[in-house]
């Protein structure tokens, strides 16, 4: 079977046949710069997909601790869900700007060394297999992978699964929230994680409802400690 990588384009990733990486590095992605160039999702400036002056504009929140959070141990974010990264998570999720997830997550791997967390294993939240399919990708586990590269920690998207296809979040009160992602996850993986450190990573943070969820069921399998990085936090939580 053919091998894929990844060359971007502006904002977006295309996939091209491994082996062309000459061809990608020299010719291809330069191409697709020129026709596709990368602009800022805050202000458009080109050249760059997040630049300083918009990051400089996140208004960061607390990090927060048990008891409130339980199961989780600790919640933290890169900053309030407004502005560049409401647009930023919104192009992401909804636009195919998969290439966002890098800055993205560089800035939770930054504010995640800013607070001295202990090193943990990276777990995205999962799609269900059809939203996956009809997205084509998990915005949760590009955000994960590319905050695990930037720390060095581990990365593991083979742990949680979605069981069954929920209803969108948006709109919904809390309770709601609660009940429409009730039992929706599962251990994927057999192997035993006790005394393991979990980050679960996701990009918004509401009520917490999905998070909560999924950390219940990494804690009822032996996780030593259960912590959740979000981009970006509502004030709702």
């Amino acid at each position: 079977m053919r091998q894929f990588t990844a060359a971007q384009a502006g904002r977006r990733v295309f996939a091209i046949p491994t082996g062309w990486t000459f061809v990608q590095q020299h010719l291809l992605t330069p191409l697709l710069d020129l026709v596709f160039p990368p602009a800022c999702a805050g202000c458009g400036r080109v050249g760059i997909l997040l630049c300083d002056p918009c990051l400089a504009t996140i208004r960061p929140v607390e990090f927060h601790h048990q008891p409130d959070l339980a199961p989780l141990e600790a919640l933290g974010a890169v900053g309030r869900y407004e502005g560049l990264l409401q647009r930023a998570v919104q192009a992401l999720k909804y636009e195919g700007a998969t290439a966002l997830a890098t800055p993205l997550g560089q800035q939770m791997a930054r504010r995640i060394a800013d607070a001295a967390w202990e090193p943990g294993v990276f777990v995205p939240v999962p799609l269900h297999q059809h939203r996956l399919a009809t997205r084509g990708y998990n915005q949760a586990a590009l955000l994960a992978r590319a905050a695990a590269s930037a720390l060095g920690w581990p990365y593991r998207d083979d742990l949680l699964s979605r069981m069954r296809a929920t209803h969108s979040q948006v709109g919904l009160d809390h309770q709601a929230r609660q009940e429409n992602v009730r039992d929706a996850f599962a251990l994927a993986s057999p192997e035993s994680l006790q005394d393991r450190s979990i980050i679960l990573v996701d990009d918004v943070y509401t009520t917490g409802a999905t998070i909560r969820e999924c950390a219940s069921v990494l804690a009822a399998a032996g996780a030593g400690a259960v912590r959740a990085f979000v981009v970006g936090k509502t004030g709702l939580g």
